[in-house]
């Protein structure tokens, strides 16, 4: 049986060389954090079952606020990364439970 499409969005990057004192993927684009914009793209396709926002642990919280917020928490789980991306986009690929996945960045939302 086809468990069909995944997705793991790695935003746990701090963004330092922006020189900004908030990650990238927190900063507003037209009122709504840039990460929101990337899993509402996926969010309207129909092939994507199951999406894993992977962030810094101690920014868990306040995105699953957002996912709730912007209704986008029926397909999106929060889960912390780990010292790496790599390390990151590992513990994605272990929360899905689809037969295919996408991996892609928070804060490229088009």
């Amino acid at each position: 049986m086809d468990k069909g499409w995944g997705v793991v969005i790695v935003a746990a990057g701090r963004g330092t060389r922006m020189g900004t004192t908030e990650s990238k993927q927190f900063l507003l684009l037209q009122d709504k954090p840039v990460f929101i914009h990337t899993l509402e793209v996926f969010a309207a396709l129909d092939e994507i079952r199951e999406m894993v926002l992977v962030t810094g642990a101690a920014d868990v919280e306040r995105c699953q606020d957002w996912v709730k917020e912007y209704q986008l928490d029926s397909r999106v789980r929060v889960i912390p990364g780990g010292k790496e991306r790599q390390h990151s986009v590992h513990k994605g690929l272990e929360a899905l439970g689809t037969d295919w996945v996408l991996v892609h960045d928070g804060v490229r939302p088009l």
